[in-house]
């Protein structure tokens, strides 16, 4: 119910109305509320849910949670989220790099693909 609950608010136009819960499904037990908390709240572009999709997306367990958090950081328009899409090319899932690959060039306009040594050489000339 919990999963359902969440994949159901990141549908409704008024969605944004319940960042608050969103963000805090991201914390979730369970694997599907976690992916569904996360992608609702990148769809909704929830403010203030970039850091805690980022924690899931270095560290948690399920590479589904990982993926979603590396597709919905590309959609929250947050520039702090450079610095965690990258060291995702770190990633042992190759759906996850992928992923952050696509939000990076979603995020900041470059298109390297999926070239962790082009994406860091650009990252670590870019104006902080």
């Amino acid at each position: 119910m919990r999963a359902l609950a969440a994949a159901e608010l990141g549908e409704m136009p008024a969605g944004a109305a319940y960042g608050d819960a969103l963000i805090a499904a991201v914390e979730d037990d369970s694997p599907i509320v976690r992916v569904n908390a996360i992608t609702a709240c990148g769809n909704l572009a929830i403010p203030g849910a970039s850091s805690p999709i980022a924690v899931h997306l270095k560290s948690d367990p399920e590479a589904s949670v990982r993926r979603a958090a590396a597709r919905a950081l590309g959609k929250l328009s947050d520039a702090s989220a450079v610095d965690p899409l990258l060291a995702a090319f770190d990633d042992r899932d190759l759906g996850v790099q992928e992923l952050a690959a696509e939000s990076l060039r979603a995020l900041t306009g470059q298109k390297f693909g999926r070239d962790a040594e082009a994406w860091r050489t650009w990252a670590s000339t870019r104006p902080k």
